[in-house]
């Protein structure tokens, strides 16, 4: 086998198998050429190029060498950027938005109370209301939310006990223990709608937000767990994406 076919052989495993992860991202016809180059510049062996670059070791794929990849990533996204063919965000990530619609909208009636938790930059709420949502409210602990704080002090922030229809919580739940808020929150038979990782995948979410495939997360995630039996909801539908990732709607019991 060529070496350079074998690296990229390489790097796909030893990121945990994760070759379709990577594959959704590779309809970005001028990211896929950058990878590919940016793979092709790990070396099979040896400490150094012969131009004084870090070589990355095949049996030392840790995060050192994952760092020195995402240097070079840096160094080729920045040719993306200079010809205007790079997304806004990340590959995998603006890749995961669109699933994500796809899978939830048929969740959310758009005379629903809708209430999402964790809603970054806002880019869900935008596509709901393109879609005519007239209900929705945003919470973070930072701007552009509607209602800046701590969903955990809900009673502070104006919301009132039983007043929503769906929470929405992407991202959200491996960063804290947010379950009893949305409860409260949630009216009888009200949904949940969750997506978080595979807990003993979440190496691997690191690893690709390290080479600049993956959204940054804002804070450690001290809390991963699995979609199982959450207190107090029944799961209606649950998925594991790509084995990284875990989606579901829960319905809150009586």
């Amino acid at each position: 086998m060529p070496a350079d076919i074998e690296t990229k052989a390489v790097v796909f495993h030893r990121l945990g198998n994760a070759a379709d992860v990577f594959r959704v991202g590779f309809k970005y016809h001028h990211r896929f050429t950058l990878l590919l180059e940016l793979v092709g510049r790990c070396e099979t062996s040896g400490p150094s190029t012969d131009n004084g670059s870090e070589a990355v070791r095949h049996d030392d794929w840790g995060l050192s060498s994952l760092a020195t990849l995402r240097k070079e990533y840096l160094r080729v996204d920045q040719r993306a950027n200079d010809a205007k063919c790079c997304v806004s965000m990340p590959i995998l990530s603006d890749y995961a938005r669109k699933k994500k619609l796809d899978f939830f909208l048929p969740y959310l009636p758009t005379d629903a109370r809708i209430v999402e938790v964790g809603a970054g930059d806002g880019w869900l709420g935008r596509c709901l209301k393109e879609r005519g949502q007239q209900n929705y409210t945003s919470i973070d602990c930072e701007t552009p939310a509607d209602i800046v704080g701590d969903i955990n002090e809900w009673a502070s922030l104006g919301l009132e006990a039983a007043s929503v229809d769906v929470l929405i919580a992407f991202e959200v739940v491996e960063h804290g223990d947010f379950y009893h808020a949305f409860h409260d929150l949630l009216k009888a038979n009200g949904l949940l709608l969750l997506t978080t990782p595979v807990p003993h995948m979440d190496w691997v979410l690191r690893g690709l937000e390290l080479v600049g495939l993956n959204q940054n997360r804002t804070s450690p995630h001290s809390h991963l767990h699995y979609l199982r039996d959450l207190p107090g909801f029944e799961a209606v539908v649950t998925r594991r994406v790509a084995q990284l990732a875990q989606w579901g709607v829960f319905r809150k019991e009586p």
